[in-house]
């Protein structure tokens, strides 16, 4: 149910997003003044991306406290920074629909970077503790660490991606305050939170068939030789990593 409620929030925001360029690229094609004006749909991208961007960073917060309920605390931090974000990003998209042209929105250009700072020390924060507790879980099972190995290879890459688009983002708005450069970058920010999030859900699904074949083949190589509560105590412990 909650992948049917992100997938309908990700294709509302690749729609709208197609709409600006056809907006702009198309129907004022032969009008540069119309760049000036705002549509309806770009106004309420920057409320969508940051939607997109808490629902994504609470699937991954989630995660860090299934597997170590220790960093509490740092996910409720984690939080309060997400929130702070979805906050500045629908006042952007308030401001949007109430300032007469984009010289206007752009004065308040203060919003997107403070939405994005809090976007960047949040991904950072749940980046680090997710990696550092998956790298902690190694138990020295082959299948499982293997399913690990996998999994910090994805939180790696995903935090990066994602954290280096948030940086580009937050240093064009900070130099280039009236430019449309931001808001190009940020609708490339909501699809790289909604790859990373399915990746992972698509990922998972295949590392649990393979581990459960893994696991199933050393079961019943080793029940001939009496070792099959280690094996029993590694099915256990890998049903729960991939149930988060």
């Amino acid at each position: 149910m909650s992948v049917l409620v992100f997938s309908t929030l990700e294709t509302v925001h690749s729609v709208f997003a197609m709409h600006v360029c056809y907006h702009y690229l198309v129907t004022k094609y032969f009008q540069p003044l119309a760049l000036l004006k705002g549509t309806w749909s770009a106004d309420t991208l920057p409320a969508l991306t940051g939607l997109i961007v808490v629902v994504t960073q609470v699937f991954f917060a989630r995660r860090l406290f299934l597997l170590n309920r220790k960093f509490a605390i740092a996910i409720v931090l984690a939080m309060g920074l997400l929130l702070g974000a979805l906050g500045f990003s629908v006042a952007c998209t308030v401001e949007a629909f109430i300032q007469p042209d984009i010289f206007h929105v752009q004065n308040l250009q203060w919003l997107s970077i403070a939405a994005l700072a809090l976007i960047i020390g949040a991904d950072m924060l749940l980046t680090t503790l997710l990696t550092f507790t998956l790298y902690r879980s190694r138990t020295g099972f082959k299948s499982t660490d293997s399913i690990l190995n996998v999994l910090i290879f994805y939180t790696i890459n995903n935090g990066l991606l994602t954290g280096t688009l948030s940086v580009v983002s937050l240093f064009m708005a900070i130099y280039y305050p009236h430019s449309l450069i931001t808001d190009g970058l940020n609708i490339c920010i909501a699809k790289a939170y909604a790859n990373s999030l399915l990746s992972v859900l698509n990922h998972r699904h295949f590392l649990r068939n393979h581990g459960r074949q893994g696991i199933d083949t050393g079961l019943a190589t080793s029940t001939t030789q009496g070792h099959c509560r280690y094996h029993e105590t590694e099915n256990g412990f890998h049903n729960r990593i991939l149930q988060v």
